[in-house]
């Protein structure tokens, strides 16, 4: 589950999970115990929010992944992110 994955120590796997949730929001104590305090209370509307999730994305992933969000989501007031990022090499390579 969850906790196992959190555990795993794999080279070369860079992985990170955060909350962000309006002030509108108030979370529960099991949430704050799930993500090890990893939740953060934001203005979802404000555009610094989304400069904020970029740059959190960006340093988690040693800037190979820089923008996950390009404006805030309407109506949002819960957002949970779960980046992975793996270098390897692959049987079948990826065409973008």
């Amino acid at each position: 589950g969850y906790r196992t994955w959190k555990e795993l120590h794999v080279p070369g796997v860079l992985e990170a999970d955060r909350l962000y949730h309006d002030y509108s929001v108030e979370m529960k104590p099991q949430i704050k115990t799930l993500l090890n305090e990893d939740i953060h209370k934001v203005k979802m509307d404000d555009a610094s929010t989304i400069e904020e999730v970029n740059q959190w994305v960006s340093n988690v992933t040693q800037g190979n992944i820089r923008n996950i969000l390009s404006r805030s989501p309407e109506d949002v007031k819960i957002l949970l992110l779960s980046v992975v990022y793996m270098r390897a090499k692959w049987e079948n390579i990826f065409v973008e």
